[in-house]
């Protein structure tokens, strides 16, 4: 009778055991919610809760200069809240650095609403982050983690990033950045939602803004989605945002919605709310049920629906 009882027991306690772990399991996915799918009223509630944690030490108007081993600066941080911890990080809020090259120049500023210093003196930005390069260029991005590396004088970050373009907003799965020039890359898969509507997928994008221009670049195969076609360019594209062109580079395929495919190269796209202009001067050849075309050149109205194929026209009708 007793060894039945102390059976019930042990099942009990083993039954209540593997419910503590069930229960402790799923708080833990709970909290592990993607950064992007938090509210800003979610964020800032966070930022208090962290706030209110138990610390060591709290400053206001916090100001602080770092200095390499060869007495060098590297940076210099200004914060409205400074929060240090016995086993995390050290928190700042409404946080500005202002980073500094091998020559003792200034290089990019950062400013953000949440950024902690590791243990390296690395510093993770949070959030919304503003870059403003030497040149007064302003890059504005978005990612669960920023990381300003003053040895490397490298921005960076491996987690997903949300670049808000002049016309255009872009969504990456990382970006890296050199502290002393206007130009950052987007890293991995990209994707790049215009302002006329069109979409544009590719990868390791490359923005810059050197010289007053705004250009982004890839070379690797891309994809243009707009509401009439699909257009395939293996060697990439490069997008001028002041003068609304995109080149699509390398030999380029237009597929329609009706099935037709024109194969062609180099392809100019002149993409804005009033029209959508492809043109090329390259050989190209029109396939559709009823017609074969070749042509040198190529210029099409695709909101009027009008195909121009220009200079030594072949054609074969069925």
């Amino acid at each position: 009778m007793r060894y039945f009882q102390n059976k019930k027991t042990l099942s009990i306690l083993i039954f209540i055991i593997v419910l503590v772990m069930i229960v402790w399991i799923f708080q833990k996915n709970l909290l592990n919610i993607s950064f992007f799918n938090k509210t800003n009223n979610q964020i800032e509630f966070i930022s208090e809760i962290v706030k209110d944690k138990p610390y060591l030490e709290k400053i206001k108007d916090f100001a602080i200069n770092e200095y390499s081993a060869e007495d060098k600066i590297l940076f210099k941080i200004n914060a409205d809240e400074y929060y240090s911890y016995k086993q995390s990080p050290i928190q700042l809020f409404e946080v500005k650095v202002k980073t500094y090259n091998e020559k003792q120049e200034e290089g990019a500023i950062l400013s953000s609403k949440e950024a902690q210093i590791s243990d390296t003196s690395e510093i993770i930005f949070n959030g919304n982050v503003n870059i403003e390069t030497l040149n007064d260029v302003y890059h504005e991005l978005k990612s669960e983690s920023i990381l300003y590396n003053s040895k490397k004088g490298l921005i960076s970050s491996n987690k997903k990033v949300f670049y808000q373009g002049a016309t255009a907003k872009i969504n990456s799965e990382g970006m890296i950045m050199n502290i002393e020039n206007d130009e950052l890359l987007l890293e991995g898969a990209v994707s790049i939602d215009q302002d006329s509507g069109a979409q544009i997928e590719s990868s390791n994008l490359f923005i810059s803004y050197s010289k007053g221009a705004k250009v982004y670049q890839s070379k690797e195969k891309t994809v243009y989605i707009s509401s009439e076609n699909k257009i395939t360019a293996e060697s990439g594209v490069v997008i001028d945002m002041m003068q609304d062109l995109t080149k699509l580079l390398g030999k380029v395929e237009i597929l329609e919605s009706s099935g037709t495919k024109i194969f062609t190269s180099d392809l100019i796209i002149e993409n804005n709310k009033d029209a959508e202009i492809y043109k090329t001067d390259k050989p190209s050849e029109y396939i559709s049920k009823q017609s074969n075309i070749k042509a040198d050149n190529l210029y099409y109205d695709v909101l009027s629906k009008k195909i121009n194929l220009e200079g030594n026209v072949l054609a074969v009708y069925e």
